[in-house]
Formats: structure tokens, C-alpha cells, sequence
């Protein structure tokens, strides 16, 4: 069996109406989200290089976010995978329908400071897509994780019509990519198709990726630059992202 073929047996492909997506086990990563052929998001190629595989559909970061200054684990990121071990680690399949699949894990303390059970649930909905992270401290005293979802949508055909309007421009990859909280944004492709993103809870500011023509990256971050999110002793957190396509996301 050749790698790609052992690939495409992590697979889990997801159908309702006119939406389809597919979702990998190993990273619990959102590859491909589509709606009437067009994708909403830039789907991971089954085969090309390392950093075009990384950026693209919906992977998620944590428990490390990078070498970011002032953290718990800043002393840790050389010896983690870029962005944590969430998005190579291989979950396992508890709850699979047509349209739904929830993903469970649980790491550390050997990857990081702290012990995790993530669930991660991805479900086609009638209106597009919602993603939720479920997140458990494991351990009886307060932890610090990094949380983030990297969404690349596709830049492909166009993204215009930005509400707010501060996103219709693509800022330069300095301070200026960092944006006020929002809890929501609407785009239209350029083929006429309306998009609108929901964030839960409401993150702390946007922090905008767009190093190529094919995708803008609009990541929630749910803590100030320079720190994680913090857990409190067996404490539970959700954070979700929700794409709502076609005449739903006018409402």
C-alpha cells in the first residue's frame, strides 16, 4: 500500500444537501468544506509539498502556538511540531453520522504542561459548517493552552464585500495583521455565493495570515498576544467557528 493509499484510510467524508467536506483523523483536520462544487475553503492537496499541505483547510493549533515570549511554553516550542502536536496527533472516532463526526484525543503531560481531553466535532449543517473544540484540564490546578483554528479560505475566485469593512484590504504580515474582537464577518466570492462566519465565544481579536493568492487566513485568537488561554482546575472550555453559505448567510 503506497502512503497515499494509507492517507485516504484516515478519511472521513461528510455529506449534507448541497454541502460536502472531509475531515482527517490524524491532526482531526478539516481538509475540504465545499458548497455546490465551489470550495469555501482551500482544500489540502492529496499530494505536494509540506508547506501547501499545512496551509490549507482548517487545522487547529495547540497545546503551543509558537515560540511566543512570556508564556508556559515558550522553553518547550523546539521541541514541538510547528504550532503544537494537535494538528499530527491521531484521534479516535466516538460519535459518526452522514453529516457528523466527533473526534476525541487526550495529550500531554509529556507533550506539554498538563493533561487534555479534546473532543473535536465538525457537523454540516443545513446552513454551511460548524466546528467545535471541546477542551478538558485534565489535571486539578489551572493550565495554559494555546487555542486557535487556522480557517484558509479560498482566495481563488475572489473575497470581496467585507463586513466590517476594515477586513477588505489584506494587511502586511506585521503588527498591523493583529484586528479588533469580532464576533462576526460577512464576505461574498466573486461568483455571487454569500458567506458569513461566526466565532464562540467572541475572541479576544482576529489575527490576519494572507501570503498567497489562494487563501486568506482569518484566525480567531481567544487570549492577548503573548499568552494562552487559561483553564482553571478540571475546567471545561467549547470554541467554535461557524460558515454559514448561500442565502443563509444573509440572515
Amino acid at each position: 500500500m503506497t502512503e497515499h493509499e494509507q492517507e485516504k484510510q484516515t478519511i472521513i467524508e461528510l455529506k449534507n444537501g448541497p454541502f460536502r467536506a472531509q475531515v482527517d483523523v490524524v491532526g482531526g483536520w478539516l481538509t475540504q468544506f465545499s458548497f455546490k462544487e465551489t470550495d469555501i475553503i482551500l482544500p489540502r492537496p492529496e499530494v505536494g509539498n509540506e508547506k501547501e499541505r499545512k496551509r490549507a483547510g482548517i487545522p487547529v493549533l495547540g497545546p503551543i502556538a509558537g515560540p511566543v515570549k512570556d508564556t508556559a511554553w515558550a522553553h518547550l516550542y523546539p521541541r514541538q511540531p510547528q504550532h503544537g502536536t494537535r494538528r499530527v496527533s491521531t484521534f479516535s472516532v466516538s460519535e459518526l453520522d452522514q453529516a457528523h463526526v466527533v473526534l476525541q484525543h487526550t495529550d500531554g503531560p509529556k507533550d506539554f504542561l498538563g493533561a487534555w481531553l479534546i473532543k473535536a466535532e465538525m457537523v454540516l449543517i443545513n446552513s454551511g459548517l460548524r466546528i467545535a473544540e471541546i477542551i478538558t484540564n485534565l489535571e486539578a490546578k489551572p493550565r495554559e493552552r494555546a487555542v486557535a483554528f487556522h480557517p484558509y479560505f479560498n482566495a481563488q475566485k475572489g473575497m470581496a464585500n467585507f463586513r466590517p469593512e476594515t477586513l477588505d484590504s489584506a494587511p502586511p504580515l506585521d503588527e498591523s495583521r493583529f484586528l479588533p474582537a469580532i464576533d462576526q464577518f460577512t464576505y461574498q466570492i466573486n461568483t455571487g455565493i454569500e458567506v458569513a462566519v461566526n466565532f464562540t465565544p467572541t475572541p479576544f481579536q482576529i489575527v490576519d495570515w494572507r501570503a498567497s493568492d489562494k487563501y486568506r487566513c482569518l484566525e480567531p485568537w481567544w487570549a492577548k498576544i503573548g499568552t494562552g488561554t487559561i483553564f482553571g482546575p478540571l475546567e471545561t472550555k467549547l470554541f467554535a467557528l461557524e460558515i454559514k453559505v448561500g442565502e443563509e448567510a444573509k440572515n
